[in-house]
């Protein structure tokens, strides 16, 4: 039988906790056009609910310490019209909780370099207490936040070597800046 099978994938988990330390993952995809580097010095995780067939998942918490993310976009060796009909396939956006969230001494850069938009990040604290992201019903709720010793610098506009700056465009960019010493955000 060749028919595609439209029964769930049936995956069961059951993990108590994960811990991890010095860990690097690098990702190149030279057609797509994406570079993405990640390490840190350690992360624990203990999951709640991991439900693929559902999209659900949930933690009681993720403990992050030195965490260094960088993720760059180029513009893309694949023609984005020939690949266009195969996107539009009906996707199940996923509903995330964590009942804690711990994010210590890090820093995240993301850049793409095509769209303009680019953020460098520099955390030295955020605990997030009580996180819903529902995402099917596009709602994102709360308990408290807490950012502290931290930096953002956000760049709109294309990037020098971007396609834009060869018709003669105005490739003028606009920046924001944050920086802050303490934010707490509770209800």
């Amino acid at each position: 039988d060749t028919t595609p099978s439209t029964a769930s994938s049936g995956y069961a988990f059951q993990i108590d906790s994960v811990q991890l330390s010095m860990f690097s993952l690098g990702y190149r995809d030279s057609a797509g056009g994406m570079l993405a580097l990640v390490r840190f010095d350690s992360i624990g995780v203990r999951p709640r609910e991991i439900n693929p067939d559902s999209m659900r998942f949930a933690l009681h918490d993720l403990y992050v310490n030195g965490l260094q993310a960088e993720i760059r976009m180029k513009a893309s060796a694949v023609d984005t019209a020939a690949t266009a009909d195969t996107a539009t396939a009906a996707r199940v956006m996923p509903w995330l909780a964590a009942e804690g969230i711990t994010l210590l001494n890090s820093r995240v850069l993301f850049d793409d370099e095509p769209g303009g938009f680019a953020t460098r990040d520099t955390v030295g604290a955020l605990r997030v207490k009580g996180l819903q992201l529902d995402l099917p019903r596009q709602r994102i709720t709360t308990d408290s936040v807490l950012l502290a010793d931290s930096y953002s610098g956000i760049r709109l506009a294309p990037s020098a070597d971007s396609a834009t700056e060869s018709t003669g465009a105005d490739t003028s960019s606009a920046g924001y800046y944050i920086r802050g010493g303490w934010l707490e955000i509770s209800g």
